[in-house]
């Protein structure tokens, strides 16, 4: 059996650290080991001790989150950080990526969610909410050649996940989708999922290249890349025939 996987939670508030801290206890594969509550004190603290993931929250001036997350990559420490935001949404996602982060836990859902993310961020992944994964997937086949794309793609997917990739990318929600493949949204989004996984965008290496690559983190100056400013749907006539096929009728 492994030993646990040790975790450092920085944040400025005591009352948090302290929940947090009881949140990860009860966990027997995660040990708490460090605490911080400044940028400094955070990678000082990441130098001395290298724990395996660090739990930063990214709304604290103190800590100034992005920066954190940032310093942990120009340093070359091991510690993956895993960011705490209090609001959820694409740009944040991509502003977390983009600082070498590897996903963030939305605060008020830390005690369901907080081990899941370390132990996912642990293993080299990314912990993605679903808007995360709609994000991803709605770009997919815009930011991409898709005809390559699809041929490399295609033997990994499901009739069904293609199916549900191509609703995704038009930019309907999974509870259209459900409608339109009679299933539950949740169905769809265990689909989405599986999709994701399948095209190894789960794995930072890969979304961290694929994002890159489309340009969609954040530019130089601060603004998004030019993908997050996409609001139409996709050419769906520029798509494999495949891809627009009739999908069976139940998720």
């Amino acid at each position: 059996m492994r030993n646990p996987i040790r975790v450092m939670i920085a944040d400025d508030h005591a009352l948090m650290r302290r929940g947090l801290r009881a949140v990860l206890q009860a966990e027997p594969d995660i040990r708490v080991v460090a605490e911080a509550t400044s940028s400094a004190e955070a990678v000082s603290r990441c130098q001395q001790l290298v724990p395996e993931v660090a739990a930063v929250d990214l709304s604290s001036p103190a800590l100034d989150g992005l920066t954190t997350l940032r310093r942990f990559t120009t340093l070359g420490l091991p510690t993956r950080g895993l960011g705490m935001a209090m609001l959820s949404g694409p740009q944040m996602l991509l502003s977390v990526l983009s600082a070498g982060g590897a996903g963030y836990v939305l605060k008020h859902e830390a005690d369901t969610q907080l081990a899941r993310a370390i132990r996912t961020v642990d293993r080299g992944g990314v912990f993605l909410y679903p808007s995360g994964v709609r994000l991803l997937l709605a770009h997919y086949f815009q930011v991409v050649n898709e005809a390559e794309t699809w041929e490399q793609a295609r033997p990994s997917l499901s009739v069904r996940e293609a199916e549900v990739l191509r609703l995704t990318a038009e930019g309907l929600s999974n509870v259209a989708i459900g409608q339109q493949l009679a299933c539950s949204p949740r169905a769809v989004e265990v689909q989405q999922r599986q999709v994701v996984d399948k095209l190894r965008l789960d794995r930072q290496s890969e979304l961290l290249r694929y994002l890159a690559n489309r340009t969609m983190l954040a530019a130089p100056d601060g603004r998004s890349g030019d993908a997050l400013g996409w609001t139409g749907s996709p050419d769906v006539a520029r798509r494999p025939s495949s891809l627009r096929s009739q999908a069976p009728s139940s998720c």
